[in-house]
């Protein structure tokens, strides 16, 4: 189903939006889908929350790879890109784990948490995108490879 949403909705949604744009509306349609899911008693809730995270998975996976590309120096992509993947590993591993316990006391609140979650990624996000317009890509190599002890002087 998200890749449906990549080959349909995606291009018009990001030409419409922006990046940033497609991956906040990604991102609301994941906390709502994980909401809608955590409260559903009903199939029909329980199906329409998937549609909301099918859609939340097409916009964000491709848009968030954009976004590292784009806001980000050639001399740390790679390293970004890392990132990335470390934190979807950890949350494939971490997050069964997580909703196991949670699930112990409440059905629904392993939902409820990864909304509260998205919610708190979205935070983060925005944080970098106002970030990442003060500080260049030029001044991001610096900075990083200065706290590395990389730098030149």
């Amino acid at each position: 189903m998200g890749a449906l949403v990549k080959m349909t909705l995606l291009s018009k949604i990001n030409s419409r939006f922006g990046e940033t744009g497609t991956i906040i509306t990604g991102l609301g349609f994941g906390a709502a889908g994980y909401l809608m899911l955590g409260f559903s008693n009903f199939m029909v809730l329980a199906f329409g929350s998937l549609v909301l995270l099918a859609c939340c998975r097409g916009f964000v996976v491709p848009m968030l790879s954009t976004a590292i590309s784009l806001r980000m120096s050639k001399n740390v992509q790679g390293r970004g890109f890392g990132y990335q993947q470390t934190a979807n590993s950890l949350g494939r591993t971490i997050g069964p784990l997580i909703a196991s316990w949670f699930f112990a006391y409440y059905a629904g609140a392993p939902f409820l948490f990864s909304s509260v979650l998205i919610l708190l990624f979205l935070a983060f996000y925005l944080g970098w995108v106002r970030w990442s317009r003060f500080y260049p890509q030029e001044k991001q190599t610096v900075m990083i490879c200065h706290k590395r002890g990389e730098g030149n002087g």
